[in-house]
């Protein structure tokens, strides 16, 4: 068993989110998540906001609301302190909510859609690995989704504390993870082009032309 964790902040920039606020962005969103994921799987939101009307979503919750961490940029520059980015410290507490809830963790960020048995297909046949991961050529590692068995959280969580974000970035610390690790087996995240055509892809940060290209193929 698993859940789908995201985080959720309002102050977005639009070009990243197809033109969108994050408001309307998130009703995206959703719908995108539940054409794949079974209403029985449950929704877990993190972050200093809350989506709106998310009492009226089929087994959504937010589980913490705290304040705004901030992006990894507020720590290279100094206008923020700490070990942790404002995304390290969502998805660690993600994973502690998943270890007490004894299930696995799935993060599909705020900024991505993901199309096809996605699940099915990060899982796939070989239970032999702890977290799953995609690349992009941008920063290598991509982490806009990806998946945590349940008994790898606590190595993974005490990794990602022994330096701060801003001595080895997140994507950094992914590839030093002392757990096994395997990659996706589909794209995109933030590299383009992508074939809207594949049974299965994913896609972060959009443009208002990849949303167009989406739209053509029915899928949002």
């Amino acid at each position: 068993m698993y859940a789908i964790y995201t985080g959720y902040v309002s102050n977005v920039d639009p070009k990243k989110y197809a033109g969108f606020d994050a408001e309307t962005f998130f009703k995206i969103w959703y719908k995108n998540t539940r054409t794949y994921v079974s209403s029985e799987i449950q929704i877990k939101i993190l972050g200093p906001e809350q989506p709106p009307d998310i009492e009226l979503l089929e087994n959504v919750k937010q589980i913490a609301t705290y304040p705004n961490l901030g992006h990894i940029g507020d720590y290279i520059y100094k206008n923020k302190e700490g070990l942790w980015c404002g995304w390290t410290a969502g998805i660690v507490l993600g994973m502690i909510d998943a270890y007490v809830n004894e299930i696995d963790f799935v993060y599909k960020e705020q900024d991505c859609l993901a199309f096809g048995d996605y699940i099915s297909s990060m899982y796939g046949n070989d239970e032999d690995f702890d977290i799953v991961y995609g690349e992009c050529k941008l920063m290598g590692v991509a982490q806009s989704l990806f998946l945590v068995k349940r008994n790898a959280i606590p190595k993974i969580i005490a990794s990602l504390a022994q330096e701060p974000d801003v001595v080895i970035l997140p994507e950094d610390k992914f590839l030093k993870l002392p757990v096994k690790q395997k990659r996706l087996s589909f794209g995109y995240d933030r590299d383009r082009p992508f074939n809207p055509k594949d049974p299965v892809f994913y896609i972060q940060q959009l443009s208002k032309d990849d949303y167009s290209i989406l739209e053509r193929e029915n899928l949002v």
